[in-house]
């Protein structure tokens, strides 16, 4: 059944389900719930998984003499959402920064193998209301791999020019996290989607409200972006601020979305600034995340009998992982969204282990899960 363009937000006492109507000429109806269990990055930790005993290890003997069988880990594949602001208060120095930085992010080689796309915020004033989620949910370049797609964001970048008179930010992030999500779900089992919010302003407009909503509340903003981290397809947000917003304001939405603050650029040298902030967000964005292998998902091997095994360089020692009840820790632990399971890697261990050009990380299959 087909909405109204509009957003309704109902609490429950443990989180919210933010409902997106869309029009005829949007993505389709999507709906955000919250899962059963917290993101490792963003909440209480996952326990341990101890899977079903009937399913025999591949070696049936003790942690300490059973030889595993090593399988290559799937590393998610990243789908990135670039939102950028094009208001008229980010005319020249911040405008060409972003398009400048923005075109060597995306052709980077260190970028290849990402899927990239791009939406601007204010949309052109036409006949859709102002507030409509499903318009910016229709991406000016959909997602794209790169470097394949490099060219067509960049060509986009250089056509647009700074021309919006508000900065509708509510609607934009809602219609860019749809979009991500509706992206995602299909490949949840492979993929994982981020969204990165690039604005220099508070939230100005749409006047007065958005069902219901205040779209200029950062609180509000920050509900937005928090309902899609915690959803069954989930999808993180992230903020770079350039000269005219507030670190309160970014803090409050980049939190809110799992990803814990802002990055705040200055006034001064705010291109390489910017370039260098996009290599954080980058690193931060590329998940440690893999599948669970196909042994594990058909049943064949219990959840109980998988291990993490890292290679620093080929040829090296490897090194075993634990599975942990704390991601404070370290190590790695599983997140179930929807009905797919992924092995997540913890963020101090995920840091240290992208520390190594040549590391390598594998499934440990057979042995009893080492527990910390």
């Amino acid at each position: 059944m087909r909405k109204a363009w509009g957003i309704s937000i109902v609490s429950l006492a443990f989180g919210a389900v933010f409902a997106l109507g869309c029009g005829s000429d949007s993505q389709g109806d999507s709906t955000f719930e919250v899962p059963p269990v917290s993101d490792p990055d963003g909440g209480p930790p996952v326990g341990p998984v101890v899977g079903d005993d009937a399913a025999l290890p591949l070696d049936a003997g003790d942690a300490g003499s059973c030889v595993p069988t090593y399988v290559n880990a799937d590393a998610k594949t990243l789908n990135l959402l670039i939102l950028l602001d094009k208001s008229s208060s980010t005319i020249g120095t911040k405008w060409n920064a972003a398009v400048a930085s923005l075109s060597a992010f995306v052709a980077d080689p260190r970028s290849a193998g990402v899927r990239v796309g791009l939406q601007f915020f204010p949309r052109p004033i036409d006949a859709t209301p102002a507030c409509s989620v499903g318009a910016y949910a229709q991406l000016r370049v959909p997602f794209t791999a790169l470097p394949g797609g490099a060219s067509l964001i960049q060509s986009t970048l250089q056509a647009a020019s700074p021309d919006g008179t508000t900065t509708p930010t509510y609607p934009a992030l809602a219609g860019a996290l749809l979009a991500a999500a509706n992206e995602v779900a299909p490949r949840a089992q492979t993929d994982v989607g981020a969204v990165l919010l690039v604005t220099d302003g508070e939230p100005v407009g749409p006047a007065p409200l958005c069902g219901g909503v205040d779209p200029t509340d950062p609180v509000q903003i920050a509900n937005v972006a928090s309902a899609a981290f915690f959803a069954s397809t989930s999808v993180r947000t992230f903020v770079i601020g350039l000269p005219g917003v507030t670190q309160a304001t970014i803090d409050r939405i980049a939190a809110a979305g799992g990803t814990t603050k802002g990055f705040l650029i200055d006034g001064t040298q705010v291109e390489s600034a910017l370039t260098q902030t996009l290599i954080k967000v980058r690193s931060a964005a590329i998940p440690c995340e893999y599948g669970v292998p196909a042994e594990v998902q058909s049943g064949a091997v219990s959840l109980a009998y998988v291990n993490v095994s890292f290679q620093s360089a080929p040829g090296a020692a490897r090194e075993t992982i634990p599975q942990t009840t704390d991601c404070t820790t370290g190590g790695w632990t599983y997140r179930t969204s929807g009905t797919s399971t992924a092995i997540v890697i913890c963020p101090n261990t995920c840091t240290r282990l992208r520390e190594s050009a040549e590391g390598k990380v594998d499934v440990a299959l057979g042995c009893a899960t080492i527990i910390r």
